[in-house]
């Protein structure tokens, strides 16, 4: 469940980041609007001016969709000058069209490799902090037990001297009884 949370912020995060980027958000908009229109338009245009090779507008749309996902069959092919110019248009539309989607799907994965190097170093950059912070930590609770040490050691060096005291002046009563 974790996993698709992670790639769920994951795809976020890229999404995110493309949708900050204008020029590639501008160029994918410019051709699509570009591209829908050309296939349409070529297609009606393949159909009036080559009529033998494309007896209904829908295998004059079936060959401009064909050229625009570059898979062209070749099971029709234009005759005539101006179906011919039109499926240049259509191909040079179709060599844009692919270069943005793939511009797109390009960045999508650079992006989320950027992301995923940003926070390896961010915990990284936590690891290198906690054994510091660690460490800040240890000291300073050294120095406290440090200070009880000396505090108890200076209540037993007391305790000696009163018993040393006691000691020096019971010996001195015993050796001068009057």
């Amino acid at each position: 469940m974790s996993s698709i949370r992670h790639r769920y912020k994951q795809f976020r995060g890229g999404y995110q980041l493309f949708q900050t980027d204008r020029p590639l958000r501008y160029a994918t908009r410019m051709i699509v609007i570009l591209t829908i229109p050309v296939v349409l338009l070529g297609a009606l245009v393949m159909r009036l001016f080559d009529r033998n090779e494309y007896n209904t507008f829908g295998e004059a749309l079936w060959f401009t969709l064909q050229t625009v996902t570059t898979v062209g069959y070749g099971d029709t092919t234009p005759t005539s000058a101006a179906g011919k110019v039109v499926a240049s248009v259509v191909m040079l539309t179709a060599t844009g069209f692919l270069t943005i989607v793939t511009a797109r799907v390009t960045t999508r994965f650079i992006q989320a490799e950027r992301i995923r190097i940003e926070r390896s170093n961010a915990a990284a950059m936590s690891s290198e902090a906690d054994p510091l912070a660690q460490l800040v930590s240890t000291l300073s609770t050294l120095a406290e037990r440090l200070d009880q040490i000396e505090l108890t050691l200076a209540e037993r060096l007391d305790q000696i001297d009163t018993k040393l005291a006691a000691s020096d002046l019971a010996a001195e009563k015993f050796r001068d009884p009057s």
